[in-house]
């Protein structure tokens, strides 16, 4: 995932141990982005394989750079930095013609369709989450990053969204009461 103008931050004020985990040595993709990209694709499947989203978060905390920074920053630093790389996943969808159309874009989703879609990521993502039985931190980052993006209309439609998987339910609306 390229840096847009979307990020906030610009790397070279970015703690070293954590530019190089976020967007590597080039500094031309943000990886913490598509590690949320990665599993919001995969709840998207017809079938979501859990050991798949397994799989991925392992790697990724597995990974070298993720590993320095989390010693050399923390946990929170490192949580802070993938809350806002699902800010940022969630903004570009939001001003991205390609998220917000169906059928090969020849039909336009309206603003309220489009903020529907990005609540029913969240939802399938963290029901996988859930169902892979992953660290349901994740789950709040998640939530934190979209509501971050969709202000001030994104927990309604994610309560809505919410209710057409019970299994997250209770998860997303913890996640949504430590957030608002």
């Amino acid at each position: 995932m390229a840096l847009t103008e979307y990020h906030l931050t610009d790397p070279a004020d970015m703690h070293p141990a954590l530019a190089l985990a976020r967007y590597g040595k080039a500094r031309k993709a943000d990886l913490f982005l598509g590690f949320w990209l990665a599993l919001i694709v995969e709840a998207q499947q017809m079938m979501p394989n859990p050991r798949t989203a397994r799989r991925h978060v392992e790697k990724f905390f597995a990974g070298r750079d993720v590993l320095t920074a989390l010693t050399e920053t923390g946990a929170e630093s490192v949580d802070a930095e993938l809350s806002d790389a699902a800010r940022v996943y969630f903004v570009s969808g939001l001003a991205d013609p390609g998220y917000g159309s169906t059928m090969m874009r020849m039909r336009r989703l309206t603003a309220a369709q489009v903020r529907e879609k990005a609540a029913l990521e969240v939802v399938r993502a963290a029901s996988l989450i859930v169902e892979a039985g992953l660290d349901q931190r994740l789950v709040g980052l998640l939530v934190s990053g979209y509501l971050a993006a969709l202000a001030p209309h994104g927990a309604h439609e994610l309560r809505e969204a919410a209710q057409r998987y019970p299994q997250a339910q209770t998860l997303l609306e913890s996640a949504l009461e430590e957030h608002l």
